[in-house]
C-alpha cells in the first residue's frame, strides 16, 4: 500500500463510513435506503519537511480516494 511508496505516516486514523444504497420502487414518489455494512476509511497523516504542506491521505476499502493539503510547516 502507501507505505511502501510514502513511508510510515506521522498519524494514522480510520472511521467507518455508512454508505446509502438507493433502491427505486415501483412508484416514482418513493426511494427506499437500504442500511448496508460500513466502509472501513483510513487517514494517514504526512509531515513532509519544512516549508511544505502537512498531507492527508484518505483510502476508502485500501484505494486512495483523496489527498488534502494543510496547513504550511514552518
Amino acid at each position: 500500500m502507501a507505505v511502501s511508496k510514502c513511508g510510515e505516516p506521522v498519524f494514522k486514523g480510520f472511521f467507518c463510513k455508512k454508505p446509502d444504497s438507493q433502491v427505486s420502487t415501483p412508484s416514482a414518489r418513493s426511494t427506499t435506503i437500504i442500511n448496508a455494512a460500513c466502509e472501513s476509511v483510513d487517514e494517514w497523516t504526512y509531515n513532509p519537511g519544512v516549508g511544505q504542506f502537512m498531507t492527508t491521505l484518505r483510502f476508502a476499502s485500501g484505494v486512495l480516494i483523496s489527498i488534502k493539503y494543510g496547513e504550511r510547516i514552518k
